[in-house]
This record gives C-alpha cells, sequence and structure tokens, in this order.
C-alpha cells in the first residue's frame, strides 16, 4: 500500500513498490457535526470537498500514494471505545500487511465492468457462420434401447451404477471414433 502506480510500456498500470509511505493528514474542521446534520447534509454533499485536504499531486492516478488517509476533527463523539480499538487493529492489519478475509470484494462483478482495456483481445476474429449444409436430428432411445447399449459395455462395468447418459455418451464416442 506504500508503492505509487506507475505507466509502463503498452499502457498498462504496475505497482511500484519504492516504500514512497502512505500519506496521512490530520485536519480540524470548523463546523460541527451536527451543524452538518440540521443542513440536512449528508456525504456526499455541494461543498465536502472543501472538507478534504488537496494533496498536491494526488490528483491523478500515476505517481500517487495507494492509500492516502485523512482524519478530520469534528466536534463529534463518531464511535465508542470499543469501536476505535477495532478500526485500529483494522488499520494496524492493513499496515503490516495481513490477508483481508472479505475475499467477496474481489469477486467478478455482474455485469463484467473490466476496467483495462486489454489490446491483446482487440483483433479476435469471429468464428465462421453456420453451415447451410448443418441439419439437426433428433433421436429417440428406448428403454430397450438402453438396456442393449448396457448390455455392450465390458463385463467388469456392467453391474456397476453406469446412468444412461453415460453409456449413451460412451457409445457415441466408439462410433465416432471407431474405423470402420
Amino acid at each position: 500500500m506504500s508503492g505509487r502506480l506507475r505507466g509502463v510500456e503498452g499502457g498498462k498500470l504496475v505497482v511500484d513498490c519504492a516504500g514512497e509511505g502512505v500519506l496521512f493528514v490530520e485536519a480540524d474542521a470548523d463546523v460541527q457535526l451536527a451543524d452538518l446534520e440540521a443542513a440536512g447534509l449528508r456525504a456526499p454533499f455541494p461543498g465536502m470537498d472543501e472538507l478534504l485536504f488537496d494533496v498536491e499531486g494526488t490528483s491523478g492516478v500515476l505517481n500517487c500514494p495507494l492509500l492516502l488517509i485523512q482524519v478530520t476533527c469534528l466536534n463529534h463523539t463518531i464511535c465508542d471505545a470499543v469501536g476505535i480499538v477495532q478500526f485500529m487493529s483494522a488499520v494496524g492489519e492493513l499496515a503490516r500487511g495481513f490477508p483481508t478475509v472479505t475475499r467477496e470484494l474481489l469477486d467478478a462483478r455482474t455485469p463484467p465492468n473490466p476496467a483495462l482495456t486489454l489490446r491483446e483481445f482487440d483483433d479476435v476474429p469471429l468464428p465462421p457462420p453456420p453451415s447451410s449444409e448443418m441439419v439437426m436430428r433428433t433421436f429417440n432411445f428406448s428403454r430397450a434401447d438402453m438396456l442393449s447399449i448396457k448390455k455392450r459395455l465390458p463385463q467388469n462395468i456392467q453391474n456397476s451404477t453406469v446412468t444412461s447418459s453415460e453409456a449413451l455418451t460412451a457409445a457415441l464416442w466408439r462410433a465416432r471414433t471407431s474405423r470402420t
């Protein structure tokens, strides 16, 4: 988390782990949280940016800290002792590089929302259209047909629990791959 995002050849982004540190900003606001609530303001609200410290060089993405923490002191109790201990423990675990247990945050999005365009996949040719000579056929196999197919199974598996689907698939595979 103390690295910086850098651009490399091909427009890809990498994390430069140069140990430049995480930025930590402490600020005092000359407003009370009750004043914001009384005005019906809940984040995000107009003027909220005035509460955020503008760190030079962090307006873009490249060469900026991966993590910037700002603590803004408002005249309000935000949490109790148990809450602050839990929060500080979590921040400490992040700083020490402990793995996160919230793996679901890394799951793929539905629908997918790729953030990086990969040029390797831009020029993928489309598959050819289906041939007009393609014909669809339906085959029905009766119970007697399936028993006949299962009787042709090798002796060592005839008494096992081979499903009709497995037996039919095996018979079709044999017929398709036979050299006759």
